[in-house]
């Protein structure tokens, strides 16, 4: 997120899996808003594992997008912080990205 929010207008999606922000992040969208609406935002995806030791930092951070009116999807599944649950969630990752394209454009 941090680099989609510091390159604001070259992303259309972004994906947060299981993610940790950075100092600054959190009042980045709120500095965002005074020059952008929500609906530029791109488009979000946050997931973690109910089990995710970053999970208080997670919630914060997508309590904070809700509070904004920034738009973005929240999932919350089985899991931790670790390899076997970001590899159990792939095809998600990618059936999620997909919807982001245009199909028209080849």
């Amino acid at each position: 997120m941090h680099i989609a929010l510091t390159n604001f207008e070259t992303f259309g999606s972004v994906g947060l899996h299981s993610f940790g922000y950075f100092s600054g992040d959190l009042y980045r969208v709120q500095n965002l808003l005074q020059t952008y609406t929500p609906a530029d935002f791109p488009r979000i995806y946050i997931d973690r594992g109910d089990q995710d030791y970053l999970h208080e930092d997670i919630d914060l951070y997508e309590q904070n997008l809700t509070a904004t009116g920034v738009a973005h999807e929240y999932i919350i599944n089985p899991g931790l912080h670790e390899k076997a649950y970001w590899q159990s969630q792939v095809q998600t990752y990618l059936d999620w990205y997909i919807q982001g394209f245009d199909t028209a454009v080849k």
